[in-house]
């Protein structure tokens, strides 16, 4: 049986104001990122720990990389955000696009 996986990109390839915001919408520095490989997204997929130690999972895409992979994230933010609160998955932080 043959697999596709993609190649992502890591957290440092993505812009520094991206970063910033993802910091912004944490409201706290983050400390310690760890790139997810494997996948079919060309995007990144991070877990990070913020100072304070709060953890998200953070994902991450570019047109330039593929514009679906774009389009499918924010299509998964408007259904994460719509989610009921009982639902057990995990909550929306919030979401960053830069157009």
């Amino acid at each position: 049986m043959v697999t596709a996986a993609g190649l992502r990109i890591g957290w440092d390839d993505l812009p520094r104001p991206v970063r910033l915001a993802v910091e912004d919408i944490l409201g706290d520095q983050i400390i310690d990122v760890r790139s997810q490989v494997g996948g079919f997204s060309p995007g990144t997929a991070d877990r990070v720990v913020t100072a304070a130690g709060r953890r998200a999972f953070v994902k991450a895409a570019s047109p330039g990389l593929n514009e679906r992979t774009v389009e499918l994230h924010r299509r998964e933010a408007l259904v994460a955000a719509a989610l009921p609160a009982e639902v057990p998955a995990p909550a929306l932080r919030g979401v960053h696009d830069d157009g």
